[in-house]
């Protein structure tokens, strides 16, 4: 449902903006949803976190921008909270073998989406 709010709504609301600018504030809006400054986590780590936030909001755009579906970007959100809270991933493997995860997990989408604009431009083509 975060998607539905974020790239469903916020997302095209933003559409007139300069792209750096909305995800900019999509993200830091993002970050303050979570609230994370208010827990025992580091300056550092709030940096961090704030800095994941808007590069997530532009990826996570990227996707819903390239799909046209808010299905998607949830899926693309929804493997990294399995990566970051399912317990057997968070305690079971260690950090290398998430990266791995990670980047095999987002080459697998870029590859999907690039297949999905492809399909999209053509039926456009065809349609029009």
């Amino acid at each position: 449902m975060e998607e539905y709010g974020w790239r469903g709504y916020l997302q095209e609301e933003l559409k007139t903006l300069k792209p750096w600018k909305k995800y900019l504030l999509i993200g830091t809006i993002w970050y303050l949803w979570h609230l994370t400054f208010l827990t025992k986590a580091t300056v550092g780590e709030n940096l961090f976190f704030f800095g994941m936030m808007i590069i997530g909001s532009w990826g996570i755009g990227q996707v819903a921008e390239l799909t046209k579906s808010i299905i998607a970007s949830a899926c693309f959100h929804l493997i990294i909270q399995i990566m970051m809270f399912n317990p057997l991933i968070k305690n079971g493997i260690n950090g290398t073998e998430k990266l791995i995860i990670l980047i095999i997990s987002v080459g697998i989408w870029i590859l999907i989406m690039k297949k999905w604009k492809k399909e999209n431009t053509i039926a456009n083509t065809v349609y029009n």
